[in-house]
């Protein structure tokens, strides 16, 4: 079965944060400075970060809306090499973002679909 969120990405990438992980790895993901800037400007903290996993698994995914994690994508937390990113992985569905000390549990935020409202 394909994952509904991932054949409706394109649609999604205007007013959420949208990226690909693989569960393998933890679902390891980065997220840029700017597109959160950028979000954040055009939609307060009212917008998600989309976490897809595999392209087959219909449920593979995390919709996790930003003013839930806000408080750990902060100025210590943020990867200041050459891309200025905060670098992140979910694990047992816990969030966790480098140089960040606190987690959070997104377990409620997995395959949650019904946080996108309508979109037909």
């Amino acid at each position: 079965m394909t994952n509904y969120i991932y054949s409706i990405r394109d649609k999604l990438k205007d007013n959420n944060y949208v990226r690909f992980a693989s569960s393998e790895n933890d679902y390891w993901v980065d997220f840029t400075e700017g597109k959160i800037n950028r979000l954040k400007e055009k939609h307060g903290t009212e917008f998600s970060l989309i976490v897809i996993g595999s392209e087959e698994d219909d449920g593979d995914y995390y919709i996790i809306p930003f003013r839930v994690v806000e408080q750990v994508f902060n100025n210590k937390s943020l990867y200041k090499g050459s891309r200025r990113r905060w670098i992140a992985s979910i694990t047992s569905h816990t969030l966790g973002v480098r140089n960040s000390e606190e987690t959070i549990d997104v377990r409620r935020f997995y395959g949650a679909q019904y946080l996108l409202g309508d979109l037909s």
